[in-house]
């Protein structure tokens, strides 16, 4: 199955092209998105983390790969990468390429996304970024 409208526009939209306003059109007015030791309420939190993410890393991008969807509710798995050139995790720039991959599990209300819960390989992330040795 394929991955819903809007989380397919906002990855391509949003995060790999940095247009924040697609955000507005994406999101219910309720949304939470909970990943890795933060939760994030409402549009204005997500697409301030999506701009984070882009000053730490402006070519940044990720592609959505499988999807396995059920009527309103939905997995898929992504792999992002970029160019470190900004401080990420309170990390300073070191120019290294940067990839990690995770999954995303949705729900949609009313053809909007409600709710995402986020799992991403840290370990890998922070491995490449020189704050945790490698394994």
């Amino acid at each position: 199955m394929q991955t819903p409208v809007p989380i397919v526009r906002m990855i391509e939209e949003g995060w790999n092209q940095g247009h924040l306003e697609i955000v507005d059109e994406c999101v219910s007015k309720n949304y939470r998105r909970d990943i890795p030791g933060e939760t994030l309420y409402g549009a204005t939190a997500f697409k301030s983390r999506i701009e984070t993410t882009r000053l730490a890393m402006p070519d940044f991008h990720c592609a959505l790969g499988e999807a396995i969807v059920n009527n309103n509710t939905g997995v898929s798995r992504w792999v992002c990468e970029g160019t470190h050139q900004g401080e990420l995790l309170g990390i300073a720039a070191t120019g290294k390429k940067l990839r990690w991959s995770g999954v995303i599990w949705y729900e949609l209300h009313e053809e909007l996304v409600d709710y995402e819960w986020e799992l991403f390989d840290q370990a890998a992330l922070l491995t490449q970024l020189g704050a945790i040795p490698s394994f």
